[in-house]
């Protein structure tokens, strides 16, 4: 059984695919998605540049980070999976992900975590989420983007602290 759940920039919580309609259409070019990681891989720029769709503090995107993300990106089939997922789940109509239902029917106490600034999972659409779910709760974090951990570490750590803290689940 689940005793708490943390949801931390949650995916699934959103009836809108990131991007929406133009979302859809980007996923289905032909090899849009191939060219992207191709970029991403070969310039420091371009990988900047798609990093900061997922964090908002500049000081963020790191050239550790830059490292780390190319060495995984060079990884034989690296980018497969995540097309495959993209195709699979962006829908014209929206994410084949919704969980908001099944999140409410739990019967446990769910926090969900979202940053200020995050441009994938609407904050909006998170807030609405936690209103659907009985007992939830909802903190938005400030000056923070959809990679939360990386983005706000300190934050997400003093939450989950914080919450382990308050709740017969710390150790």
């Amino acid at each position: 059984a689940v005793g708490l759940l943390i949801l931390v920039a949650a995916f699934g919580v959103s009836p809108t695919s990131p991007g929406g309609k133009a979302g859809y259409l980007a996923v289905r070019a032909p090899g849009l998605t191939w060219l992207t990681h191709v970029a991403a891989r070969r310039s420091d720029r371009m990988l900047r540049a798609v990093l900061r769709t997922l964090l908002h503090r500049p000081d963020a995107v790191t050239g550790e980070l830059l490292a780390q993300v190319k060495a995984v990106l060079d990884r034989p089939g690296a980018g497969a999976a995540w097309a495959s997922f993209q195709h699979d789940e962006v829908r014209w109509r929206g994410p084949r992900a919704y969980f908001v239902d099944e999140l409410a029917s739990l019967g446990c106490p769910v926090v969900l975590l979202a940053g200020e600034h995050d441009g994938l999972v609407s904050p909006a659409d998170v807030r609405a989420a936690a209103d659907r779910i009985p007992g939830s709760r909802y903190r938005q974090l400030p000056d923070a983007g959809h990679w939360l951990p990386r983005d706000a570490p300190g934050p997400v750590v003093a939450e989950l602290t914080d919450l382990l803290d308050r709740t017969r689940y710390r150790r």
